[in-house]
């Protein structure tokens, strides 16, 4: 594996293609910045075109990880007991604790696992598409902002049905903004909010498209207190459009200006 002490920090500058062996993780305790350029991006994969590395892994404050016009692949690559993270049960490309994950023009391409697997983090992401994982990722007590963003074909975009939790993303007790971003082709749901406690989220100008069972599956465990907004948005050929379901009494959802076709 690859440490990145908290006295270090790793640089990568435009045009850089890093080569990873299989299953080898990055953690991270300090700073790590990918610049790459719209005309000239950074790449990260696996080092055999059928295999796949680990991911970043940070557990610290200073583990913070930047990343512009980044393309990142074939990531996921352990499912073993240290690895059982959340809804999905595998490695995720980011595991991000206690600390900051910002992208910006970048894609996460053909991962075994999850996207990312925030824990008490603050996630920024703009610009960015995830295509092709077992799920987009899980979102965990953390503050999340997501824009003019893509997810889709999870894990894949056949007609055939697996049933793994396949969402695209899966919200658990966080606090979300998410505007102008596609959800489409899940095998499961195109968002989840998990069974715990979630403060507000808020989607605006959203498209749910071709997922196998909800768009939106809103459920919610016992008492716990949940607000849901979809503001102009879009839910058409999924199972259904929005499920309230399985949910406590104190989770509230308001559907405003919005389209249900074909569901």
């Amino acid at each position: 594996n690859l440490d990145i002490a908290s006295t270090g920090s790793l640089i990568v500058h435009e045009g850089a293609l890093i080569l990873i062996d299989e299953g080898v993780d990055i953690n991270v305790n300090g700073p790590v910045l990918f610049s790459g350029t719209a005309a000239n991006p950074v790449c990260i994969t696996c080092s055999k075109a059928d295999k796949f590395w680990g991911g970043f892994i940070t557990k610290v404050s200073g583990g913070t990880i930047e990343a512009e016009y980044t393309i990142f692949c074939q990531s996921g690559y352990h499912d073993s007991e240290d690895y059982n993270w959340g809804h999905s049960g595998r490695q995720a490309l980011f595991y991000t604790e206690n600390s900051t994950l910002t992208l910006n023009h970048c894609f996460m391409l053909d991962h075994i696992g999850q996207g990312f697997y925030p824990l008490d983090a603050t996630l920024t992401l703009d610009n960015i598409l995830v295509q092709r994982a077992q799920t987009g990722g899980q979102v965990n007590y953390s503050d999340f902002t997501l824009r003019n963003s893509v997810f889709t074909d999870f894990p894949d975009d056949s007609y055939l049905f697996s049933d793994e939790d396949n969402d695209a993303l899966y919200l658990n007790a966080s606090d979300a903004v998410i505007e102008n971003t596609l959800f489409m082709f899940a095998k499961d749901d195109g968002l989840d909010s998990g069974m715990n406690d979630g403060g507000e989220i808020t989607l605006t100008n959203c498209m749910f498209e071709a997922c196998f069972h909800e768009g939106a599956a809103l459920s919610s465990g016992g008492t716990v207190v949940k607000n849901h907004t979809f503001k102009g948005c879009t839910f058409t050929n999924c199972g259904q459009g929005l499920e309230l379901g399985f949910s406590s009494p104190n989770h509230t959802v308001v559907a405003e200006n919005c389209l249900f076709l074909y569901n």
